[in-house]
């Protein structure tokens, strides 16, 4: 069976439910499917029984404001944090496919 490693920043509930879109489409015969987020709300996530990471992102708040300044979302030291957990993540799972939505890390760490 292959692994599928979805990582979504959360930011908004947008973000989520593309992913869990595209998860629902697998075939759970041949595909098992694992999901990192912040936060897994209960009204998306209450049947699924897919395995789910706990992730560190940004509060939606922190990264809002950002994008209505023009400033960056993030500086060195939370990519660098960002990455820690997206590796920690990849390493236990050991995906054969990683699908992100809007988590910059991803592109350095998978």
């Amino acid at each position: 069976m292959k692994r599928v490693l979805f990582v979504s920043e959360n930011v908004t509930l947008a973000q989520v439910v593309r992913l869990v879109a595209l998860a629902d489409a697998l075939d759970p015969s041949r595909f098992e499917v694992h999901f990192a987020a912040s936060a897994f709300p209960d009204f998306i996530f209450a049947n699924k029984s897919w395995k789910m990471w706990p992730l560190y992102t940004l509060p939606a708040k922190q990264v809002f404001a950002a994008v209505e300044s023009g400033k960056r979302l993030y500086g060195r030291g939370t990519l660098g944090r960002y990455i820690k957990a997206d590796l920690e993540i990849i390493e236990q799972v050991k995906p054969d496919l990683i699908v992100g939505d809007l988590r910059w890390s991803l592109t350095f760490s998978a």
